[in-house]
């Protein structure tokens, strides 16, 4: 049972990993908090989910010059999952998103 919860922490560590890979490109690196912020979000989100809204928040809301942008992206980041949540739920079969010219659409038919 133990080497088992072992194997989940390392898991979501090479989430972790693969996230501040990612995150590399902007040259962001994550301070503590970040870490646990993110951390947080691969235990709750699947993984797919989690690193396509990051993506997204990313190219619409990160500015390299300004100080503060990679706390908008984070705070996005939930927002674009409920989205997600929303769009792929099997009960809303009316319901569609699209994702085009990096942003995200949410439309209902009439």
């Amino acid at each position: 049972m133990i080497e088992w919860k072992e194997e989940l922490q390392n898991l979501d560590e090479d989430k972790l990993k693969h996230i501040e890979k990612f995150l590399k490109r902007y040259e962001v690196k994550l301070s503590k908090n970040g870490r646990i912020f993110f951390m947080k979000l691969i235990r709750k989100n699947e993984f797919k989910i989690l690193y396509d809204a990051l993506e997204i928040s990313m190219e619409n809301y990160f500015d390299s010059e300004e100080e503060n942008s990679f706390n908008l992206v984070c705070d996005k980041i939930n927002s674009i999952i409920r989205i997600f949540r929303i769009c792929f739920k099997k009960t809303w079969k009316s319901s569609r998103c699209y994702l085009y010219s990096k942003r995200i659409k949410f439309f209902t038919r009439i």
